[in-house]
């Protein structure tokens, strides 16, 4: 038995959870109502959710892990504030940081 359509919808979730308040809003302006508002109900929110995902959360997800994947950042490219790294690549502590004072 597969289980593919639940496992995407899992994935998806959160964005399914975001859009459904703002597709409902844009179908009653649309004009639509009675039985064409409750066809669209669901599989409009699922299409929006599952292209938001795909088209927002994933490019930002893997954004986020830019530099999480052992990549050397090139020289000049530290974040402003940020502790500086160790030799082998790990971060300073602030508390070493502090005794090199």
């Amino acid at each position: 038995m597969q289980l593919r359509p639940l496992m995407t919808l899992g994935t998806i979730s959160y964005s399914v959870y975001l859009i459904p308040p703002i597709n409902q809003d844009l179908i009653k302006m649309a004009g639509f109502s009675g039985v064409e508002y409750i066809l669209l109900l669901v599989p409009l929110p699922i299409a929006c959710a599952h292209l938001t995902y795909r088209y927002i959360e994933r490019p930002a997800i893997a954004y986020s892990k830019i530099g999480n994947t052992g990549q050397k950042r090139s020289q000049g490219s530290e974040v402003p504030g940020a502790l500086p790294a160790n030799k082998d690549g790990g971060v300073t502590t602030l508390k070493a940081e502090q005794e090199k004072v």
